[in-house]
């Protein structure tokens, strides 16, 4: 079981690490929801630890609706090797704004992440 922190609404984005590896069964990925009526656009990108955009991708939130994904079930735009993967996760909003959380699973135990909002 894990527990989450209060979320902060969010209105142009966030940072969150995100690390996969496989063969420990690590993987993380985020959780959005969109407290508004009207859908929110997200444009994501995957930085390496040195900051480089490795692959980007869209999802959109509903109204109303929430969103939970790890990182290897996005539609990257690159393929991208979640097999030994460290790095971060940079999400903007393109309108309204969000309350996010990070989602991590080790080993089939599941905890909760931060996230760091964009200024």
């Amino acid at each position: 079981m894990a527990g989450v922190s209060n979320c902060e609404p969010l209105s142009d984005g966030f940072l969150i690490p995100l690390d996969s590896i496989v063969s420990a069964g690590i993987n993380t990925g985020i959780a959005v929801m969109n407290p508004g009526n009207d859908e929110i656009n997200l444009e994501l990108e995957l930085l390496d630890n040195e900051g480089n955009t490795l692959a980007t991708a869209e999802e959109t939130v509903p109204g109303l609706g929430h969103l939970a994904l790890y990182c290897d079930e996005f539609s990257w735009d690159e393929a991208v090797d979640f097999s030994d993967f460290i790095g971060l996760l940079k999400v903007t909003i393109d309108s309204g704004s969000v309350a996010a959380t990070g989602l991590r699973i080790d080993s089939g135990e599941m905890a909760t992440l931060p996230v760091v909002p964009l200024d």
